[in-house]
């Protein structure tokens, strides 16, 4: 009777401790992860095949590449971007953005790609001078407004007023 009065004990004793290690480790990996924080916001927007990517630094490292590519069955036809970078498609379908001058915080860029598609979604890399990846993701360009166009003016629709 002693001895399961003792095995009982000790398996209390093991709960309790799983719980407590269990706890501490939720109270260390939470916190973390709370404070992660998102380095770079790529920003896109979409008019037919063509497709404008903003990609700000929000973090505290210097960008100094961006690597672009696109789902299966979808492909580049042209690209453009700002003054100072240098754009080169690899037969894989990438195409890879390099400057000699880098994207600081606070600071952003602008590249246009056009698709052989509508609305493409576009994954994309940053990487820091010793091509180290600072943050990866997938863009959705949100489609331009549609222009509007004035109605001719007749006599009917046409009014005395404002």
């Amino acid at each position: 009777m002693k001895q399961l009065e003792h095995m009982n004990k000790s398996s209390t004793g093991g709960v309790f401790l799983s719980l407590a290690l269990l706890c501490l480790t939720v109270a260390i990996i939470i916190p973390i992860n709370a404070y992660a924080a998102e380095t770079i916001n790529a920003k896109s927007f979409s008019f037919e095949e063509t497709t404008i990517i903003e990609f700000t630094n929000s973090g505290k490292e210097d960008v100094n590449s961006f690597r672009i590519w696109l789902g299966s069955d979808i492909n580049f036809k042209s690209f453009k971007t700002e003054s100072g970078w240098i754009g080169e498609k690899t037969p894989q379908g990438v195409i890879i953005f390099t400057s000699s001058e880098y994207v600081k915080p606070g600071e952003s860029i602008k590249i246009g790609v056009k698709t052989d598609k509508t609305n493409p979604g576009i994954h994309w890399k940053a990487l820091d001078k010793n091509e180290k990846l600072i943050e990866t993701g997938i863009t959705n360009p949100r489609e331009l407004p549609k222009p509007i166009t004035n109605e001719k003016r007749t006599e009917e629709n046409s009014s005395d007023g404002i």
